[in-house]
């Protein structure tokens, strides 16, 4: 509606993806029938809408998914999910790092950091780095 992307999250552990079985991965997790699709395939549609970003806890896992919008943590940094999340957004939309981690506190913001200092994004074609 707005005329611009949405955003995108995923969650997940180091389970390693199914990516010889697409269909029949989101037959099983989503129960809808998707024939001959492929993982990089449904990923260029979805980019099209919307800003994709993975979030992985516990281990690096699936290497090769979504490099540069894919974020590492460890699990005892699942409490601040909605923060990274938050800060990625803001990142995207070109805010100034120093802003972005000036909304935490001493114990969140390296946190924070870590994980969007993972990501390798642009606003307006210049790069956005942490």
């Amino acid at each position: 509606k707005r005329g611009k992307k949405g955003f995108l999250f995923t969650i997940g552990d180091s389970a390693e993806i199914r990516s010889g079985d697409v269909p029949g991965t989101i037959r099983r997790v989503i129960g809808d029938e998707i024939p001959d699709a492929s993982a990089e395939s449904l990923l260029r549609e979805v980019e099209k809408k919307f800003h994709v970003f993975h979030i992985m806890i516990g281990g690096p896992g699936n290497e090769d998914i979504l490099a540069g919008h894919k974020i590492v943590i460890d699990r005892n940094e699942i409490n601040v999910i909605p923060e990274i999340i938050l800060g990625t957004i803001q990142m995207q939309k070109g805010l100034k790092p120093g802003t972005i981690l000036d909304q935490y506190d001493k114990i969140t913001a390296p946190v924070v950091r870590k994980a969007l200092s993972q990501l390798q994004l642009s606003f307006e074609d210049r790069p956005v780095t942490l």
